[in-house]
Protein backbone atom coordinates (compact mmCIF):
# COMPACT_ATOMS: atom_id res chain seq x y z
CA UNK A 1 0.00 0.00 0.00
CA UNK A 2 2.98 2.20 0.65
CA UNK A 3 4.03 1.71 -2.75
CA UNK A 4 0.44 2.80 -4.23
CA UNK A 5 0.47 5.78 -1.99
CA UNK A 6 3.55 7.00 -3.23
CA UNK A 7 2.25 6.69 -6.89
CA UNK A 8 -0.67 8.65 -6.08
CA UNK A 9 1.28 10.93 -4.42
CA UNK A 10 3.88 11.73 -7.56
CA UNK A 11 0.60 12.63 -9.36
CA UNK A 12 -0.67 14.83 -7.31
CA UNK A 13 2.50 16.52 -6.97
CA UNK A 14 3.31 16.64 -10.54
CA UNK A 15 3.51 20.30 -11.10
CA UNK A 16 5.57 21.09 -8.00
CA UNK A 17 9.51 21.87 -8.34
CA UNK A 18 11.76 19.03 -6.59
CA UNK A 19 12.53 21.89 -3.80
CA UNK A 20 13.45 20.65 -0.29
CA UNK A 21 10.43 21.98 0.99
CA UNK A 22 8.23 19.97 -1.43
CA UNK A 23 9.62 16.29 -0.62
CA UNK A 24 9.17 16.90 3.21
CA UNK A 25 6.01 17.86 2.76
CA UNK A 26 5.36 15.46 1.04
CA UNK A 27 7.13 12.76 3.21
CA UNK A 28 4.74 13.71 5.70
CA UNK A 29 1.87 13.71 3.43
CA UNK A 30 2.47 10.13 2.67
CA UNK A 31 2.90 9.35 6.87
CA UNK A 32 -0.31 11.11 7.63
CA UNK A 33 -2.04 8.80 4.89
CA UNK A 34 -0.23 5.67 5.88
CA UNK A 35 -1.81 6.73 10.00
CA UNK A 36 -5.16 7.16 8.75
CA UNK A 37 -4.98 3.53 6.49
CA UNK A 38 -3.56 1.95 9.59
CA UNK A 39 -6.74 3.45 11.60
CA UNK A 40 -9.24 3.04 9.05
CA UNK A 41 -8.46 -0.77 8.52
CA UNK A 42 -8.25 -1.53 12.10
CA UNK A 43 -11.99 -0.65 12.70
CA UNK A 44 -12.58 -3.03 9.98
CA UNK A 45 -12.87 -1.29 6.78
CA UNK A 46 -11.55 -3.19 4.17
CA UNK A 47 -8.36 -1.94 2.29
CA UNK A 48 -10.12 -0.56 -0.98
CA UNK A 49 -12.36 1.42 1.04
CA UNK A 50 -9.76 2.95 3.16
CA UNK A 51 -7.61 3.45 0.11
CA UNK A 52 -10.46 5.59 -1.46
CA UNK A 53 -10.76 7.69 2.00
CA UNK A 54 -7.49 8.47 2.11
CA UNK A 55 -7.11 9.26 -0.97
CA UNK A 56 -10.87 11.49 -0.67
CA UNK A 57 -8.70 13.38 2.68
CA UNK A 58 -6.16 14.72 -0.04
CA UNK A 59 -8.33 17.34 -1.02
CA UNK A 60 -8.09 19.02 2.63
CA UNK A 61 -4.00 20.00 1.85
CA UNK A 62 -5.05 21.17 -1.95
CA UNK A 63 -4.40 24.61 -0.87
CA UNK A 64 -0.59 23.89 0.77
CA UNK A 65 -0.23 22.35 -2.49
CA UNK A 66 -1.52 24.92 -5.09
CA UNK A 67 0.95 27.18 -2.97
CA UNK A 68 4.04 24.70 -3.59
CA UNK A 69 3.12 24.90 -7.04
CA UNK A 70 4.00 28.38 -7.28
CA UNK A 71 7.50 28.18 -5.82
CA UNK A 72 10.02 29.18 -7.82
CA UNK A 73 13.53 27.65 -7.63
CA UNK A 74 16.46 28.60 -6.86
CA UNK A 75 18.11 31.77 -8.91
CA UNK A 76 20.81 31.01 -10.96
CA UNK A 77 24.75 31.52 -9.02
CA UNK A 78 27.02 33.84 -10.12
CA UNK A 79 29.33 30.43 -10.52
CA UNK A 80 26.61 28.87 -12.69
CA UNK A 81 26.48 32.16 -14.95
CA UNK A 82 30.21 32.71 -15.11
CA UNK A 83 30.23 28.71 -16.36
CA UNK A 84 27.91 29.14 -19.18
CA UNK A 85 29.26 32.57 -20.01
CA UNK A 86 32.70 30.97 -20.26
CA UNK A 87 31.08 27.68 -22.41
CA UNK A 88 29.73 29.97 -25.15
CA UNK A 89 32.46 32.24 -25.81
CA UNK A 90 34.56 28.91 -26.25
CA UNK A 91 31.74 27.81 -28.63
CA UNK A 92 31.63 31.14 -30.44
CA UNK A 93 35.46 30.81 -30.85
CA UNK A 94 35.50 27.33 -32.12
CA UNK A 95 32.82 27.95 -34.37
CA UNK A 96 34.30 31.29 -36.10
CA UNK A 97 37.62 28.84 -36.46
CA UNK A 98 35.18 25.91 -38.41
CA UNK A 99 33.83 28.97 -40.35
CA UNK A 100 37.86 30.08 -41.32
CA UNK A 101 39.35 27.20 -41.69
CA UNK A 102 36.55 25.98 -43.65
CA UNK A 103 35.70 29.11 -45.77
CA UNK A 104 39.87 29.31 -46.41
CA UNK A 105 40.46 25.57 -47.63
CA UNK A 106 37.38 25.51 -49.83
CA UNK A 107 36.92 29.53 -51.00
CA UNK A 108 33.32 29.00 -50.77
CA UNK A 109 32.78 31.97 -49.07
CA UNK A 110 29.24 32.22 -49.96
CA UNK A 111 28.37 28.64 -48.47
CA UNK A 112 29.96 28.35 -45.50
CA UNK A 113 28.19 30.93 -43.13
CA UNK A 114 25.48 27.82 -43.17
CA UNK A 115 28.09 26.99 -40.20
CA UNK A 116 26.52 29.59 -38.22
CA UNK A 117 23.43 28.07 -38.65
CA UNK A 118 24.25 25.06 -37.75
CA UNK A 119 26.55 25.94 -34.78
CA UNK A 120 23.01 28.16 -33.55
CA UNK A 121 20.79 25.21 -33.89
CA UNK A 122 23.28 22.98 -31.96
CA UNK A 123 23.47 25.79 -29.69
CA UNK A 124 19.54 25.96 -28.84
CA UNK A 125 19.23 22.14 -28.78
CA UNK A 126 22.29 22.11 -26.05
CA UNK A 127 20.49 25.25 -23.87
CA UNK A 128 17.14 23.53 -24.45
CA UNK A 129 18.28 19.97 -23.00
CA UNK A 130 19.17 21.90 -20.27
CA UNK A 131 16.24 23.24 -19.49
CA UNK A 132 14.62 19.47 -20.29
CA UNK A 133 17.19 17.99 -17.27
CA UNK A 134 16.20 21.16 -15.35
CA UNK A 135 12.36 21.28 -15.73
CA UNK A 136 12.19 17.36 -15.27
CA UNK A 137 13.81 17.00 -11.99
CA UNK A 138 11.69 19.96 -10.84
CA UNK A 139 8.57 17.89 -12.36
CA UNK A 140 7.54 21.05 -14.38
CA UNK A 141 5.32 18.58 -16.81
CA UNK A 142 4.73 21.67 -19.19
CA UNK A 143 7.83 23.29 -19.56
CA UNK A 144 9.20 19.90 -20.44
CA UNK A 145 6.55 19.54 -23.39
CA UNK A 146 7.10 22.75 -24.60
CA UNK A 147 11.01 21.85 -24.65
CA UNK A 148 10.11 18.34 -26.64
CA UNK A 149 8.23 20.32 -29.14
CA UNK A 150 11.17 23.58 -29.58
CA UNK A 151 13.49 20.79 -29.57
CA UNK A 152 11.68 19.32 -32.50
CA UNK A 153 11.39 21.65 -34.29
CA UNK A 154 14.70 22.61 -33.98
CA UNK A 155 16.10 19.13 -34.97
CA UNK A 156 13.75 19.26 -38.17
CA UNK A 157 14.98 22.00 -39.23
CA UNK A 158 18.46 21.03 -39.14
CA UNK A 159 17.38 17.91 -41.02
CA UNK A 160 16.13 19.97 -43.65
CA UNK A 161 18.64 22.22 -43.97
CA UNK A 162 20.99 19.46 -44.41
CA UNK A 163 19.17 17.65 -46.80
CA UNK A 164 17.79 20.36 -48.93
CA UNK A 165 21.50 21.84 -49.20
CA UNK A 166 23.07 18.13 -50.04
CA UNK A 167 20.27 16.78 -52.38
CA UNK A 168 19.13 20.94 -53.55
CA UNK A 169 15.64 19.84 -53.89
CA UNK A 170 13.93 22.90 -52.30
CA UNK A 171 10.77 21.95 -53.73
CA UNK A 172 9.89 18.40 -52.13
CA UNK A 173 11.94 19.04 -48.81
CA UNK A 174 9.74 20.66 -46.84
CA UNK A 175 8.06 17.59 -46.50
CA UNK A 176 10.64 16.77 -43.66
CA UNK A 177 8.22 19.22 -41.79
CA UNK A 178 5.26 16.86 -42.07
CA UNK A 179 7.06 13.96 -41.23
CA UNK A 180 8.66 15.90 -38.27
CA UNK A 181 5.07 17.08 -37.09
CA UNK A 182 3.88 13.60 -37.44
CA UNK A 183 6.75 12.06 -35.21
CA UNK A 184 6.47 14.76 -32.65
CA UNK A 185 2.77 14.36 -32.50
CA UNK A 186 3.13 10.16 -31.37
CA UNK A 187 6.30 11.15 -29.09
CA UNK A 188 3.59 14.13 -27.41
CA UNK A 189 0.68 10.90 -27.07
CA UNK A 190 3.09 8.43 -25.38
CA UNK A 191 4.50 11.65 -23.29
CA UNK A 192 1.01 12.78 -22.18
CA UNK A 193 0.06 9.41 -21.74
CA UNK A 194 2.98 8.17 -19.28
CA UNK A 195 2.33 10.81 -17.19
CA UNK A 196 -1.09 9.90 -16.83
CA UNK A 197 -2.13 13.55 -17.84
CA UNK A 198 -4.67 12.40 -20.49
CA UNK A 199 -5.44 9.29 -22.44
CA UNK A 200 -5.82 8.58 -25.60
CA UNK A 201 -8.03 11.10 -27.43
CA UNK A 202 -10.42 10.57 -30.53
CA UNK A 203 -8.50 13.66 -31.49
CA UNK A 204 -5.27 12.03 -31.13
CA UNK A 205 -6.01 9.61 -33.61
CA UNK A 206 -7.62 11.50 -36.09
CA UNK A 207 -4.65 14.12 -35.77
CA UNK A 208 -2.05 11.47 -36.33
CA UNK A 209 -3.96 9.90 -39.56
CA UNK A 210 -4.50 13.53 -40.96
CA UNK A 211 -0.74 14.32 -41.12
CA UNK A 212 0.13 10.87 -41.81
CA UNK A 213 -1.72 11.11 -45.18
CA UNK A 214 -0.77 14.09 -45.95
CA UNK A 215 2.91 13.60 -45.77
CA UNK A 216 2.06 10.31 -47.38
CA UNK A 217 0.62 12.16 -49.93
CA UNK A 218 3.17 14.29 -51.09
CA UNK A 219 5.81 11.85 -50.84
CA UNK A 220 4.37 9.72 -53.38
CA UNK A 221 2.69 12.14 -55.74
CA UNK A 222 6.89 14.03 -55.95
CA UNK A 223 8.05 10.50 -55.98
CA UNK A 224 5.61 8.98 -58.53
CA UNK A 225 4.55 12.40 -60.81
CA UNK A 226 0.99 10.41 -60.50
CA UNK A 227 -0.62 13.76 -59.05
CA UNK A 228 -3.63 12.54 -60.53
CA UNK A 229 -3.77 9.01 -59.07
CA UNK A 230 -2.44 9.81 -55.59
CA UNK A 231 -5.27 11.81 -53.98
CA UNK A 232 -6.64 8.39 -53.70
CA UNK A 233 -4.85 8.14 -50.55
CA UNK A 234 -6.74 10.99 -48.84
CA UNK A 235 -10.02 8.77 -49.47
CA UNK A 236 -8.02 6.24 -47.80
CA UNK A 237 -7.03 8.37 -44.88
CA UNK A 238 -11.01 9.84 -44.42
CA UNK A 239 -12.05 5.92 -44.01
CA UNK A 240 -9.53 5.37 -41.58
CA UNK A 241 -10.59 8.62 -39.48
CA UNK A 242 -14.40 7.31 -40.24
CA UNK A 243 -13.29 4.11 -38.46
CA UNK A 244 -11.25 6.05 -35.67
CA UNK A 245 -14.18 7.95 -34.74
CA UNK A 246 -16.81 4.99 -34.72
CA UNK A 247 -14.23 2.69 -32.30
CA UNK A 248 -13.84 5.89 -30.14
CA UNK A 249 -17.39 6.03 -29.75
CA UNK A 250 -18.14 2.43 -29.15
CA UNK A 251 -15.35 2.25 -26.35
CA UNK A 252 -17.25 5.67 -25.05
CA UNK A 253 -20.23 4.20 -24.97
CA UNK A 254 -18.90 0.46 -23.54
CA UNK A 255 -17.29 2.49 -20.45
CA UNK A 256 -20.30 4.29 -19.96
CA UNK A 257 -22.26 1.08 -20.20
CA UNK A 258 -20.02 -0.30 -17.63
CA UNK A 259 -20.54 2.15 -14.80
CA UNK A 260 -23.70 1.64 -14.88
Amino acid sequence: MLAKFKKHLDKVFLFCPKTQKVLDFKEELLGVLMDRFSELTASGMSDEDAYGECIKSIDDYSETIRVLEKDKPAEMTRSQFSLIFTASLAYLFATLIVYFTASFASGKWGVTWITFILALVVYLIGIFVGVYVIAKRKSSYFVIRSVILILFGLVTTLIYLGISFSTEKWAFTWIIYLIGAFVWYITDIFFRIRHKVSVLRIFDGLTVTFLLTLATYFAASFISGRWDVTWILFLVGILVMLVIVFIGKWIKYRNNVEKK
